[in-house]
């Protein structure tokens, strides 16, 4: 997993990137180093969930994997749980309704209309779809809930793996993005076509936009292709019969 590190384009470079694109370097005042950060982590977040939305199974480079904020204890009688902080998406979900080591099971999401009862009478398992064995979840309004309900309450009883919202950048950080640095100058890009755009100085900023889709052409390439040394490729080898 690529992540931010000491190799990384921190922010502080960040800053000075999208000044020399914007010629803003002897003129520091009309683009605050305040602003510039905004602008930056505004990007940040929406690149993030554009490779969501692009490559979810594959860009898992901000994770919480069933450890801290992603073990919630079950609570006897209730099925609704808030999601872990930042939450993003949901990746897998595990469930342990005895508290015995090694008995966890894994929760396969359903949508809401596999339920031919009222969801209001899930609680007290007086209307349970399905079982403890193949137990099941669903998502709405921030919440996790889950088929069977707990009846006894479980100290960090359900496992959550999930993607979750990134870091804001600050301008003391000595840390990057957490995506591959050779994609980290696509912030400064809108950073810089945003400065443009409210200068009305739109050629220039078209041209910050398309420097901005060729970095995310070339993302969506490398986090789609990065894990392919690491999946053999078995082919059946041919043989002569002559």
């Amino acid at each position: 997993m690529l992540t931010g590190s000491a190799s990384s384009i921190d922010s502080a470079t960040l800053v000075g990137l999208t000044r020399f694109l914007t010629n803003t370097l002897d003129n520091v005042n009309a683009y605050s180093d305040a602003n510039i950060v905004a602008q930056l982590n505004l990007e940040y977040r929406e690149t993030q969930s554009f490779l969501l939305s692009q490559i979810i199974y594959d860009w898992k480079e901000n994770t919480l994997n069933g450890t801290g904020n992603g073990l919630l204890n079950l609570t006897a009688g209730t099925n609704s749980y808030s999601f872990p902080t930042g939450m993003l998406t949901l990746d897998r979900l595990e469930i342990n309704y005895t508290g015995a080591t090694n008995v966890w099971v894994v929760s396969e999401p359903v949508k809401l209309d596999v339920f031919d009862l009222a969801i209001a009478n899930t609680s007290g398992n007086t209307a349970v779809k399905f079982s403890k064995n193949y137990p099941r979840h669903w998502v709405r309004d921030g919440k996790i809930y889950i088929d069977p309900v707990p009846d006894q309450s479980i100290t960090s009883g359900l496992k959550v793996w999930c993607t979750i919202l990134i870091t804001d950048l600050a301008l003391a950080e000595t840390v990057g993005p957490v995506f591959s640095a050779p994609i980290h100058p696509i912030l400064a890009y809108s950073a810089a076509k945003k400065y443009f755009l409210q200068k009305q100085q739109y050629n220039d900023a078209t041209i910050m936009e398309q420097e901005k889709m060729k970095l995310r052409a070339e993302m969506i390439s490398f986090y789609s292709q990065r894990e392919a040394d690491t999946k053999p490729n078995i082919t059946v080898k041919k043989r002569d019969l002559k």
